[in-house]
């Protein structure tokens, strides 16, 4: 006997108290189709260039090119350390390395072209006390800026002006506070475009030096990609076990993962375009710690919308999160990037002190 689920609107829900907003992929597919690929490696071998680095994905047996970049350091290093040319090895470095900016460009909409949706977006994450994006784009990151352009410091992500992370995340709040009173904690758990690790001073977020252009940040981080060193951190590709270790050997994504996801969830979570498959179980890991009470799920409208509903039940049961989610259509007036008529949660109110 099959199942019946009640997809309710999101107005129905938004009043609960939500604590936490977790985003998947379908959050920037509902803003530009742009992100409706399968993976940044299946785009990139379509490439003219592609077949000469093809070998060294099959040979890693991974499709992640944080995983192949990494190799070609660790091959570099081992390359020098017994006086061994690099040359070969360095060739392959630059041309994984200018794939990945090349396929970026190629799938990334540009900041006028998703402009007309940032209000609606920063609306309803300013709902939320906590915000963990799974997506390697731009997206939250321009809302977080649209958002702090009506109220200072209504977004905090914890990188502070020199770039660096700061994990006393509770203490940023007090130290930086909003003008209205209430802010949003905006968290990478796989990595973003504006953060950039450095083979030897570490991780740091990429900033656009003097007024800032958004359109600018997507040319900025293709050219510090492009300078000696620097590698973008976001995990794009591969199984739950080779994300984790990915995670793993991320100081910053490691913090936000055992630490953040299960301190920061709450005990209300609302999950929007997010599929929940095997191959992101580690995070419904960390979201079980955290011991949340509650969970609303956004559901795609379309005729397989009662088969997802079964497989995030399902999925919620193999990590041991033993809930009834609730489920929202995700094209509700007032979530995610669309609109509604009058001004969501607190907004209001910000908007009033702030003037």
């Amino acid at each position: 006997m099959s199942e019946e689920f009640d997809i309710k609107k999101w107005e129905e829900l938004e009043g609960k108290g939500w604590d936490s907003l977790l985003l998947g992929n379908g959050a920037s597919i509902a803003v530009s189709e742009k992100f409706c690929y399968g993976t940044l490696y299946e785009v990139a071998k379509k490439g003219e260039s592609f077949g000469d680095i093809k070998k060294i994905f099959e040979k890693l047996k991974t499709k992640d090119f944080e995983r192949a970049l990494l190799a070609c350091w660790y091959a570099k290093v081992v390359n020098e350390s017994l006086g061994q040319s690099c040359e070969v090895v360095d060739q392959a470095y630059e041309s994984i390395r200018g794939a990945l900016i090349e396929t970026v460009k190629e799938v990334h909409p540009a900041h006028s072209d998703v402009a007309g949706y940032l209000q609606s977006i920063f609306e309803f994450m300013s709902c939320f006390s906590v915000v963990f994006s799974l997506n390697y784009d731009l997206i939250v990151y321009w809302a977080m800026m649209h958002g702090n352009g009506y109220i200072a410091n209504c977004f905090k992500d914890c990188f502070l002006k020199d770039g660096r992370f700061d994990g006393d995340v509770d203490g940023i709040r007090k130290r930086y506070p909003s003008t209205s009173g209430e802010d949003t904690l905006v968290f990478y758990p796989h990595g973003n475009l504006v953060v950039a690790e450095d083979f030897f001073k570490g991780e740091f977020k990429i900033r656009v030096g003097g007024k800032i252009v958004p359109d600018d940040l997507l040319t900025t981080i293709g050219v510090k990609w492009k300078e000696g060193g620097l590698k973008p951190l976001f995990v794009s590709e591969g199984s739950s076990s080779e994300k984790l270790s990915s995670i793993c050997r991320s100081p910053y994504l490691r913090f936000v993962y055992e630490k953040l996801i299960p301190s920061k969830v709450g005990d209300g979570l609302v999950v929007y375009g997010w599929g929940m498959h095997e191959n992101d179980y580690h995070i419904l890991e960390a979201v079980k710690l955290g011991g949340i009470k509650r969970v609303a799920v956004s559901v795609f409208r379309s005729e397989k919308a009662l088969d997802y509903c079964h497989h995030v039940k399902s999925s919620l049961k193999k990590v041991g999160i033993d809930l009834e989610p609730d489920f929202f259509w995700s094209d509700s007036d007032g979530c995610w990037n669309n609109t509604k008529d009058h001004v969501s949660c607190f907004l209001s109110d910000r908007l009033t002190t702030s003037s």
